[in-house]
């Protein structure tokens, strides 16, 4: 599981080439935490490619943990 908090001058990056590289390596879960609006976008890793689970407002809901993080 991989929790990236954004930043304005990589959030690209994070978007696109770190979301590859964590897919292509099988981390089960990523979750992209937007901290300005404080939305969470979830992905979960299916069939070796992510699908975006869900976007939510200050809350992450891990599978993978069982469990529900609110920031």
């Amino acid at each position: 599981m991989i929790i990236e908090i954004l930043s304005p001058s990589t959030s690209q990056f994070d978007w696109d080439e770190k979301k590859l590289v964590y897919e292509k390596y099988g981390v089960q879960e990523y979750f992209i935490v937007e901290p300005i609006s404080k939305s969470v976008t979830s992905f979960f890793l299916k069939d070796g490619e992510y699908e975006e689970k869900e976007t939510t407002q200050a809350i992450i809901n891990s599978v993978v943990l069982n469990s529900e993080i609110t920031f």
